[in-house]
């Protein structure tokens, strides 16, 4: 049975709504994360964050997303100005890492793809009215962003990966300095904890790069594999390609 809620913001009451249509808003800025909910027609308000397991599955929604699950109300959808460049899109997770990581502050200038103009993030649905505080001091949600220590970008590309004499392609879905997230073109041998070798093809804005890593996490599909890699060094050019493309500390 479908999970529901009303929802309050202020004065206004939205009925009726289904966690994933909650979930939805949130991301989109029509309503912030310190609304208040209340079981259908129960009008005993707490805050949303607070009611029942909602947290759990706002978390188990937002990783789903930044591993490659196409949640489209969150995903890629966020932008950030930093001085006279902007950049983005990000998903949701990434602008709350990026708070975490002091990347981003109440005064920076951001913009969902919905807005009509760029607001200040602390003046900006859904993060206004002190969410953003509410957000990392929840639990399960700080559990998620507090491992999350580098910058993270949206990145698709071309990749090949080898393990124990078998080579495999794949297309990358998110890219850091420490490790990338792909999806495999069919099944694999590929375990936890195995060490790869991959090359990230090169395209219009870099050569080819080599890396090579261990297997952090897999979930095997039917006909596909989404795997994350954790790299055994850092990488400086991926290092600087990623720093261009995220707000400066």
């Amino acid at each position: 049975m479908e999970k529901k809620c009303d929802i309050q913001v202020g004065r206004s009451l939205h009925s009726d709504q289904s966690y994933l249509d909650v979930l939805s808003q949130l991301s989109s800025g029509a309503i912030p994360f310190v609304a208040k909910a209340s079981l259908p027609g129960e009008k005993i308000w707490v805050p949303l964050l607070d009611f029942q397991d909602f947290s759990q599955f706002l978390v188990g929604k937002l990783m789903l997303a930044s591993n490659g699950y196409s949640y489209d109300s969150l995903f890629n959808h966020w932008y950030v100005k930093d001085g006279s460049r902007s950049f983005g899109p990000f998903s949701l997770i990434q602008m709350l890492e990026f708070y975490q990581q002091k990347r981003l502050h109440l005064d920076n200038l951001i913009r969902h793809s919905s807005f009509e103009a760029w607001l200040e993030l602390a003046k900006a649905h859904p993060f206004n009215e002190g969410a953003l505080e509410a957000l990392i001091n929840n639990e399960p949600i700080k559990n998620v962003i507090s491992r999350r220590r580098h910058p993270r970008i949206p990145y698709t590309n071309e990749v090949f990966l080898s393990s124990r004499a078998e080579l495999y392609r794949g297309v990358t879905w998110s890219l850091s300095c420490q490790g990338l997230g792909l999806v495999t073109d069919g099944t694999t041998d590929i375990g936890l904890d195995h060490k790869v070798n991959i090359i990230v093809n090169s395209n219009n804005e870099h050569g080819a790069v080599q890396v090579k890593g261990r297997v952090v996490n897999i979930r095997k599909e039917t006909n596909y594999e989404r795997v994350a890699v954790e790299f055994d060094d850092q990488n400086d050019f991926l290092n600087d390609f990623i720093q261009k493309r995220v707000p400066k500390l």
